[in-house]
């Protein structure tokens, strides 16, 4: 499928190469794929057809995430950030201070998502917390996660899910 799926993608970049949300989920797709190299490439004609558009600088940081490169992922989330705030940019900041064990800087990061309503942010500062010790505050975060969501299934962050089972709620 993903064969087929990259084939209607190239078909409709011929149609119109110059466009940005299209280049973006070649980008996306090639990552998701594993070929980063690839994914790279897509970035970075991503950046040069719309450079104040916030996704090739986020997918850039995904990809230099998925190469361990850590500090070069924060760096290209930050660029993103300048831009516009996202939930995806800060989770890349999350999930890379949580692999550097920076986990106060985890913590801070996932706040600014964890309102009483935010289906994306709760489940990120929930783990955020869970990995830098704070089990009561992770609880809190994920309980109002599965309230939002009962069923544990997060489009954006399936471990929801997983936490819920690991604190005995599913």
């Amino acid at each position: 499928i993903f064969d087929e799926a990259l084939a209607e993608l190239q078909q409709a970049l011929q149609l119109d190469p110059l466009a940005p949300l299209l280049n973006r989920h070649v980008a996306e797709f090639h990552r998701s794929s594993g070929n980063l190299e690839k994914s790279m490439e897509a970035s970075r004609k991503l950046l040069e057809l719309a450079p104040t558009w916030i996704w090739g600088h986020i997918n850039t940081g995904h990809v230099y995430f998925a190469l361990g490169e850590y500090d070069q992922a924060e760096q290209w989330v930050k660029r993103a950030n300048e831009i516009r705030t996202t939930f995806m940019g800060d989770r890349l900041l999350v999930l890379s201070s949580l692999c550097r064990g920076r986990m106060d800087q985890a913590v801070e990061f996932s706040k600014r998502w964890a309102s009483p309503h935010s289906r994306q942010g709760l489940p990120i500062a929930g783990v955020a917390c869970l990995w830098a010790g704070n089990e009561a505050k992770a609880r809190e975060y994920l309980e109002s996660a599965l309230r939002i969501e009962p069923r544990g299934h997060h489009p954006f962050f399936p471990t929801v899910w997983h936490y819920a089972i690991v604190f005995g709620y599913l």
